[in-house]
């Protein structure tokens, strides 16, 4: 199955996930802390070159700016791109960052540009389907140098989603993020057969002790168990290094029964 094309409708209701993403802004220092724990042991140090593919507002590249390495995001929608900037300024980093469609890198990039490409929470890969992933994770390689890695970390995991959505009985998911102002319902159904996750945003504005509906944005994504992400990856010049369980405690995949995400870490071939 091949994904829908979401850009329109991401661009459309990007001010409504704009609300989500700031509300994340006070984890991203923690964050990118676990993240550069887990660069580190693959041998990946600050002032390393890095591109986030799909950074959003750049939360995590200003974070990892700030912790020494330089870090360039690039994002689909100029809003998020906007804010990056505003927040790099903020907090004096020298971070950077494009818009652009992560689709078409090779055209944005120079050859050997970086050396480690980052895809973090769920962002990019999935979105189109495996043929677009291939294509895209092949384009990272050819701006990536000869050493490079890459890190695609806390994304879905089929496995873990298959045991859940089976002992729930199939059944759509609910979950309720409380930002005080705003509060947002998020609804999740996996659809097994076809390792497809579709999701609904719904936004509602707090009014005394109302809640007004103002919008939702739904999106859906293909779910890759790590040797399904590992065969794209070989097919676009990259080789599995090592898959976590965890990135906040870099447990080995094998470590826990259940991963709770999938993260995997790729060398360049």
């Amino acid at each position: 199955m091949v994904g829908m094309d979401q850009t329109e409708e991401l661009l459309k209701k990007s001010s409504l996930l704009m609300r989500l993403f700031e509300s994340m802004l006070s984890t991203a220092e923690n964050e990118a802390r676990q993240i550069a724990n887990i660069m580190k042991r693959h041998g990946i140090e600050p002032n390393a070159p890095i591109l986030e593919v799909g950074c959003g507002i750049g939360r995590i590249v200003v974070s990892l700016s700030r912790l020494g390495y330089r870090v360039v995001g690039i994002d689909i929608v100029p809003q998020f791109i906007e804010r990056a900037k505003q927040l790099a300024n903020e907090m004096n980093t020298d971070a950077e960052f494009v818009v652009g469609d992560a689709r078409n890198l090779s055209k944005i990039f120079r050859k050997e540009e970086f050396n480690s490409i980052l895809f973090y929470w769920g962002s990019v890969l999935g979105c189109f389907g495996k043929d677009e992933d291939r294509g895209i994770l092949a384009q990272c390689r050819s701006i990536s140098r000869t050493d490079a890695k890459l890190f695609v970390l806390r994304f879905p995991n089929k496995v873990t989603l298959t045991l859940l959505h089976g002992l729930l009985g199939y059944r759509a998911l609910d979950h309720v993020l409380d930002l005080e102002d705003v509060v947002i319902i998020g609804r999740q159904f996996f659809d097994s057969a076809s390792s497809w996750l579709y999701m609904t945003w719904r936004f509602f504005e707090r009014r005394v002790e109302d809640l007004v509906y103002i919008d939702e944005f739904k999106t859906e994504m293909y779910v890759y168990s790590v040797d399904e992400l590992a065969e794209i990856a070989r097919d676009a010049g990259w080789e599995l290094e090592k898959a976590y369980a965890s990135v906040s405690h870099a447990l080995d995949y094998s470590d826990m029964p259940i991963p709770h995400s999938l993260s995997a870490v790729f060398r360049a071939t």
